[in-house]
């Protein structure tokens, strides 16, 4: 089969819907196939890039608007592309590209994979303008999968075509035995010998680093808060940790290299994902904790995939979102019961192995593309 993948960005760009098109892409060229990718590129030239997994088709996108990359080269990219490929994979959101297939429609045999990361949350007016597209891609549509059943059933804009949605998991590379120990590096000396709440991720808006923050205040003396990333919100929360008088206790650590991250995940003690909205739809981040036998704590955000990700009393502790108080009893509770926190982190690595491998999600997505290769084969929900 050849494959195209139509996504927003490619690695090195950072981003958990980058790694699942790398992934797969990688995926589906130890399976025998062939597999390309089409993306946007930050920098000022587009480009090709001839990769070990395929060729990688990076265009300019002059305009973001709402993050949300427009260039007409990626559709012009895109005219030019289409007819070669067998089955096209579009990774959503990604308006240009459902513009793309919708002014250069797919030929007849073409089959069309929509893979529905999230739906549309806080962006409500380029909702209103997309949903015409966004709903003539979903009936266009052969397959449309979905990360988590709860995310599928809660999600309005799937409702009038469950029937398409097939669930798979997003999978990781288990690389538990590829960690060098460099976190130490990362922290101020009075910070190494503590045991670490780590948060990580962009520093925006849903991911409610400010509850994370807020908890700290009540931890045990020989714990802290450690958080990973870069956003919009860097300077507010780097402010919000000086007003609160925890300089000692919250350590923001802007970008992190994955190589350091990955080390920062195995030298903490529980992680902590605070989001509180939907657009938080299943935390990747969770994976890479779970896969270092980290106990989760997350939050119950109705209608998202994060809280059967951690699945409470197993693999962590679910907390109300919104709640500095919640997270830091369910830290606390975990500091102070050596036996929880043992079943727990035994949990999260047992759940990470059975449901969350790369192997299996990329297994699962190839099978779901050779279906769709059979005359007469209709999709069904799993």
């Amino acid at each position: 089969m050849k494959i195209l993948q139509l996504a927003k960005f490619y690695p090195p760009e950072f981003g958990g819907i980058e790694q699942v098109t790398s992934d797969l892409a990688v995926g589906i060229t130890r399976c025998g196939h062939s597999g390309d990718v089409l993306c946007f590129t930050k920098k000022p030239e587009s480009r090709k890039e001839e990769l070990p997994e395929g060729l990688v088709f990076r265009q300019f996108s002059r305009i973001v608007l709402s993050s949300t990359p427009l260039s007409f080269s990626y559709i012009r990219k895109w005219a030019l592309l289409r007819k070669s490929y067998e089955l096209i994979h579009l990774h959503a959101p990604n308006p240009i590209a459902s513009l793309a297939v919708f002014l250069f429609p797919l030929v007849r045999k073409q089959k069309l994979v929509v893979h529905w990361h999230s739906d549309v949350v806080k962006q409500r007016l380029l909702l209103n303008l997309f949903k015409p597209l966004q709903n003539f891609m979903l009936r266009r549509a052969d397959v449309i999968i979905v990360t988590s059943e709860v995310y599928m059933e809660g999600s309005q804009d799937l409702q009038p075509f469950q029937e398409k949605c097939q669930v798979v998991p997003i999978g990781i590379e288990d690389r538990i035995d590829d960690v060098e120990f460099t976190a130490a590096r990362l922290l101020p000396k009075n910070a190494r010998n503590k045991k670490i709440v780590l948060g990580v991720g962009r520093l925006v808006y849903y991911k409610g680093f400010e509850y994370l923050i807020r908890s700290a205040s009540g931890y045990p003396e020989d714990t802290i808060a450690v958080i990973a990333g870069v956003g919009e919100k860097e300077a507010e929360l780097k402010n919000l940790v000086v007003d609160l008088g925890l300089s000692d206790k919250v350590f923001i650590l802007g970008r992190v290299e994955y190589s350091d991250l990955l080390s920062l995940y195995r030298h903490s003690y529980i992680f902590c994902m605070s989001s509180v909205e939907r657009s938080e739809a299943f935390g990747i981040v969770q994976l890479e904790s779970m896969m270092f036998g980290k106990p989760v704590i997350s939050t119950e955000i109705p209608g998202s995939g994060v809280p059967w990700v951690n699945q409470h009393g197993n693999s962590g502790i679910v907390v109300p979102p919104k709640s500095a108080e919640a997270i830091c009893a369910a830290v606390i509770r975990l500091h102070d019961n050596e036996n929880l926190y043992s079943a727990m982190s035994n949990g999260a690595r047992k759940r990470f192995e059975e449901f969350f491998l790369v192997e299996k999600m990329v297994k699962e997505i190839v099978q779901i593309y050779q279906g769709l290769m059979i005359p007469g084969k209709a999709a069904s929900k799993t």
